[in-house]
């Protein structure tokens, strides 16, 4: 007898009394249950949403009393609760209708620390031993205590890449830095942007997350400099010793700025540059004290250091870097260049991700290719070399995805770096399911099952399918297929089959039996000629009406068409009686750019129409009528509202709401379109109280009687479950 039933049992006979239970993942009984989160989950969020059903008395889960009035009317009740870092166990109590009182086990939600999906610029307060860094996918910056390993979230810029023409100035003064540095007691958190040839100087208090702008366009006397391109992508330094910034630069350039902080309304003061050297660009800056910064510059194919007086600005002969090792990369900017003060030592790695890492020791003099030396890191190709940083006692570079996003920290010894992972690591779910490329996700609640298609790029092309049961949370391999890459899918309920569209082959639609793993082709030239014209064209996007036992396939004719038509249209294909047939034919839009599609497809049977997503044109989402193939346009990219259409992958329809679903690479989240007004909205935002940054979202599917969405994610390789009424997402696969 499973858990779940003695659960059951425990609170419809508990005047009886039962033993002990010994199942952790019981979520639901006769009368409560538990829709978010589904199963045992990963979140970075420091609270969740739990929500569910029922309408008993006295409902809380963790001690915290329900809201059972936001969602009434849906049916839903939802509570806030507090997580501490780890696992945090979920317990509902709750007063049934004999007065006694009941609780269940909901899963547990794992809190992480922050992911770091792309850091690129840090910054270290030596004082309270913690590493700032900005990370690039979620425009935010994080703090890393390098004695405890916790990561913390400190602050999220607010970037607008599209921003209006008229707030230009508002908006862009918190875009990405080009530089950060951060006082030694860790406060405060300075960073340059640059934009339309103004620039920006902000102020991140640390500890309460407030951001001023402390010199920009709008500063008294600030004037619009002749060469903006001081400091951009070259550290902003700072002296606390005189409590000023030094703007640095890093081109061949005899001026260096200052910025005095004391100061109500800061200027920028210039700092001439005298008796330089001869040399191509500047490649690092760094403060060497408060009268004095240490710099590296290129000279041909030969580097040299040196030191620059912050009083007189007069240059001192530093030391002649050697011409690169065979095996060392050159140093072509900053951004793979780092300095370590304690040791006068510079490290440096390749931007294209080559994976060796060499060292100068500015005082013996000594070049060297320090990657062999690394100790026990597996393999170098896990090492993503655009994000290298040194403090006085570790070297910090990036790891990639094969490392769940951690930064892995090399301590120098007599012997060698010895390493180790910083982070908490995403892993969760099925650990035989390796790191691949996401593509489609499919949520059958009526059966408790999750369907997970993942395309695989390695030696050769292949496809994997997965099966993930929600009631005992167990993963099962479907079937491993090679010479097929499966882009999109649909589940047929009614016979327990996968359908599939293999993007390596135009016109294949494969079958798979999700209980044998069976692969079958289902379309041969007999059933290609029964389509009336075009019988060349590709297969793109697939939906099911399980009711009529229909699949409904977008097809993109191959051959040539008349000026001005599409090269789309709608073929079905009968489950039944497998005949494949011509619903709606390429149309004449009067046009010469061809309307093309391939980026999502959902079938709006409340309206008579597919919808889709196209990857030409201006990219509006469309709609092709099934009865007349008259096509309209959805959401308009410029007359509607909203975020931006293009590069919105995937569709769904909620028809209950008349909402049309997609996942936007552009916003990194879902987006949501009135289909009557086609008015558009972010949802489940790049935001982190929502929990794991989005990054590229790429299939979706939602359950409209709870109202939860499942996402698919190619950049992490991740399934995602979206609360569409909290916009809450956790992990549930990593």
């Amino acid at each position: 007898m499973t858990r779940n039933v003695i659960s059951s049992i425990c609170i419809l006979l508990a005047l009886i009394g039962c033993g002990e239970q010994d199942d952790a993942s019981v979520k639901a009984s006769s009368t409560v249950e538990v829709l978010f989160p589904l199963v045992d989950s990963l979140t970075t969020a420091s609270t969740i949403e739990v929500r569910g059903r029922g309408t008993e008395t006295n409902l809380k889960v963790n001690g915290v009393a329900a809201d059972t009035t936001t969602f009434a009317s849906q049916g839903f009740w939802v509570a806030n609760i507090p997580l501490a870092y780890g696992d945090n166990q979920l317990t509902v109590t709750y007063t049934n209708e004999s007065g006694i009182e009941q609780s269940l086990f909901a899963p547990s939600i794992r809190r992480n620390a922050y992911f770091l999906e792309r850091p690129t610029k840090a910054s270290f307060a030596t004082e309270v031993d913690t590493l700032y860094i900005f990370e690039e996918y979620s425009n935010s910056f994080f703090s890393l205590n390098t004695l405890n390993e916790q990561i913390d979230f400190v602050y999220q810029v607010s970037v607008d890449y599209f921003p209006n023409e008229n707030e230009y100035q508002d908006e862009m003064q918190e875009q990405e830095p080009e530089s950060i540095v951060v006082s030694k007691d860790g406060q405060s958190l300075y960073y340059l942007v640059v934009f339309q040839d103004d620039l920006y100087i902000n102020r991140l208090d640390t500890a309460s997350s407030t951001f001023t702008t402390i010199y920009g366009p709008s500063s008294p006397g600030y004037t619009q400099p002749a060469s903006p391109s001081f400091a951009k992508e070259m550290p902003l330094l700072l002296d606390e010793t005189n409590n000023r910034l030094v703007l640095t630069n890093e081109y061949k350039s005899s001026i260096l700025y200052t910025l005095d902080l004391a100061l109500d309304s800061p200027s920028l003061d210039p700092l001439p540059l005298v008796n330089l050297p001869t040399f191509d660009q500047f490649l690092y800056w760094g403060i060497e004290n408060s009268t004095s910064l240490t710099f590296v510059a290129k000279a041909g194919t030969s580097y040299l250091s040196g030191k620059i007086n912050l009083v007189d600005g007069e240059h001192s002969a530093g030391s002649g870097l050697q011409t690169n090792l065979a095996t060392c990369p050159a140093i072509e900017t900053n951004n793979s260049l780092t300095y370590q003060s304690s040791s006068n030592t510079f490290y440096w790695s390749d931007d294209d991700d080559s994976g060796n890492i060499c060292s100068y020791d500015a005082t013996t003099h000594t070049l060297e290719d320090i990657t062999a030396s690394m100790q026990g890191y597996p393999d170098q190709n896990r090492l993503s070399s655009e994000f290298l940083f040194s403090t006085n006692e570790h070297l910090y570079i990036s790891g990639t995805t094969k490392t769940d996003y951690q930064l892995v920290q090399f301590s120098p010894g007599y012997s060698g770096y010895s390493y180790q992972l910083v982070g908490d690591s995403l892993s969760i779910g099925g650990n035989h399911i390796n790191p691949s490329t996401a593509r489609k996700a499919l949520l059958d609640l009526e059966s408790n099952k999750v369907y997970y298609i993942i395309r695989r790029e390695e030696q050769n092309l292949y496809s994997q399918l997965y099966e993930l049961d929600l009631q005992t949370q167990q993963w099962r391999e479907i079937g491993t297929y090679t010479g097929v890459t499966f882009e999109d899918g649909v589940l047929d309920k009614n016979n327990n089959h996968l359908y599939l569209i293999n993007s390596s082959s135009s016109d294949e639609l494969y079958r798979v039996d999700i209980e044998t793993g069976t692969l079958n082709k289902m379309i041969d030239p007999s059933h290609i000629a029964n389509i009336r014209d075009y019988q060349n064209f590709t297969l793109t996007d697939i939906d099911i009406d399980v009711d009529s036992g229909l699949l409904y396939l977008i097809r993109e004719v191959d051959d040539a068409v008349p000026s001005g038509y599409d090269t789309i249209g709608v073929l079905t294909w009968n489950i039944e009686t497998e005949v494949l047939s011509n619903l709606v034919s390429i149309s004449n839009l009067n046009t010469d750019e061809k309307l093309r599609t391939g980026y999502g497809m959902a079938l709006d049977k409340r309206n008579n129409q597919v919808v889709f997503s196209p990857s030409t044109g201006e990219k509006h989402i469309w709609a092709m009528n099934l009865i007349d193939g008259a096509r309209s346009i959805v959401s308009n990219m410029t007359t509607n509202s909203g975020p931006p259409t293009n590069n919105t992958r995937d569709l769904t329809i909620d028809p209950s709401k008349n909402v049309l679903y997609g996942v936007s690479h552009n916003s990194e989240s879902l987006i949501r379109i009135d289909i009557a007004t086609g008015e558009r909205s972010n949802h489940s935002a790049e935001d982190h109280q929502y929990g794991v940054i989005l990054v590229r979202p790429r299939g979706i599917d939602i359950n409209v009687s709870t109202q939860l969405a499942l996402v698919a994610d190619e950049r992490t390789s991740s399934l995602y479950i979206v609360d569409l009424l909290t916009q809450q997402r956790v992990i549930i696969q990593h």
